[in-house]
């Protein structure tokens, strides 16, 4: 994966509150899931069992995280 590309998901997550962003050490930064992030994780393992043919496609989350929050 590209670096600029994983930032912007990354900077897309930590802008809805899913992941943060960890200082450790002095010059290392580690990504954490936060409980938010937990809770989003579960609902949608919850929901692919209760509607499996429900997919979330990769096209429509870039073009969504472009033009609008996504998880709010």
């Amino acid at each position: 994966v590209n670096f600029n590309v994983l930032k912007n998901y990354f900077d897309f997550l930590i802008k809805q509150g899913v992941v943060e962003e960890k200082s450790v050490e002095r010059d290392r930064i580690v990504y954490a899931i936060t409980e938010r992030g937990l809770y989003v994780t579960r609902f949608f393992k919850e929901l692919n069992q209760v509607i499996p043919t429900v997919k979330i496609r990769s096209e429509i989350l870039s073009t969504k995280a472009k033009n609008e929050p996504y998880l709010e």
